[in-house]
Order: structure tokens, then sequence, then C-alpha cells
């Protein structure tokens, strides 16, 4: 039982006085986990007349490895890449835009609004006849 114990297949439980053995599930030889992240990776796009407003959720685990890319100084085109794959197939354009926009509000920022549970970031681009302008926020999801 010991030897069970130390392998992760037994454990071991006190009720009522009483030591109460219970098996651990093992993984199948060969099977991944997968690690459940709080919240979502999903990607908007709101219309109005004279801008288009994209949102981006990103989860808790990407939230922390693109803390980590920003910490080692991670170029723009290596941040639009790993956002491409986060959401599968948008636009370049947007994936640079967001990359473009996560470096210039730093790690911290993206740290103090993450909470644990991924943020939520906003980027809204508006036209109105030759002017073109551009803004974002970046809140808690």
């Amino acid at each position: 039982m010991n030897e069970a114990h130390d392998n992760g297949e037994l454990d071991f439980a006190m009720e009522n006085g009483v030591v109460m053995t219970q098996s651990q599930s093992q993984p199948v030889s060969g099977e991944m986990t997968t690690m459940s992240c709080a919240g979502k990776n999903q990607h908007k796009e709101y219309f109005k007349a004279g801008s288009i407003r994209n949102k981006f959720w990103i989860d808790h685990c990407n939230c922390n490895d693109i803390i980590d890319m920003l910490s080692t100084g991670v170029e723009v085109g290596v941040l639009s890449t790993t956002i491409s794959t986060i959401y599968g197939n948008i636009p370049a354009a947007l994936a640079s835009a967001l990359a473009t926009f996560l470096m210039r509000v730093s790690k911290s920022l993206i740290s103090n609004n993450d909470e644990g549970k991924g943020i939520v970031v906003a980027i809204t681009t508006s036209y109105m006849g030759d002017r073109y302008k551009d803004g974002g926020g970046i809140e808690p999801q």
C-alpha cells in the first residue's frame, strides 16, 4: 500500500478515526491531459457608422504567455504570429494591431488586468473622410 501511495495510485484519508483508502485514476499511457484555463479566447467585430470595433478575449494562460514574451523583448512579428495561433484565421493586420497595442500597454498593465481570469482588449478603428484614427482599451474578463 505504501508503494501504491508513493506512485500516486492510492490516497489515504482519515474519516471518523478510520483510515480510508481511495484509488487515484491514472492517465492512460500516451494520453495527454488538458489543463483548463480561466477565461476564454474569442474575437468579435462590431460595425458602427464610421468605425469598426474589434474585441479580443484572451484567457489567463495566454495572458501569462504574452507577459513572458514581453519580458524577453519579443518582436511584433513573433507576437503577431502567437496571437494568430490563439484565434485561428484572423487577418494579419488585426493580429499585428493587437500585438502592437499589447506591446504599448506593457506587461504590467496586462498582468494587473488579468486577475486570474484573462483580459478583454478592445481596438477601435474609426475613419471619417481622409482622417484615420486608432484607439484601444484593456479590461479584466
